[in-house]
């Protein structure tokens, strides 16, 4: 997984890697101590193989070690939360209610 550089008030990018191309990625958004994850993207040569779930995985652990909280907007991201409860202490309690998590 290879974090792209950029502003902080820009979308930010997590990408996961695989034979030397990037095969999906995550987008969002740094504000203080809260990622906001707007975009989860897996390349469609590559789908079907559970590499999104892997990169979600890979951006949970990321905001874990950086002690963030995250804020799942993307749907997707939303539910690999759900399906992994080990990570609901990423999010606050007032995140928790609002997206049902």
């Amino acid at each position: 997984m290879a974090a792209k550089e950029g502003e902080r008030d820009a979308a930010q990018r997590l990408a996961l890697q695989s034979g030397g191309q990037a095969v999906a990625f995550v987008d969002y958004y740094l504000f203080g101590r809260v990622a906001i994850v707007t975009h989860t993207e897996v390349d469609p040569a590559h789908e079907g193989r559970g590499h999104g779930s892997a990169m979600a995985r890979q951006a949970l652990d990321y905001f874990r070690e950086q002690q963030w909280h995250v804020v799942p907007v993307c749907g997707f991201f939303a539910e690999q939360i759900r399906r992994r409860p080990e990570y609901l202490d990423l999010l606050t309690p007032d995140c928790r209610r609002i997206f049902g998590l």
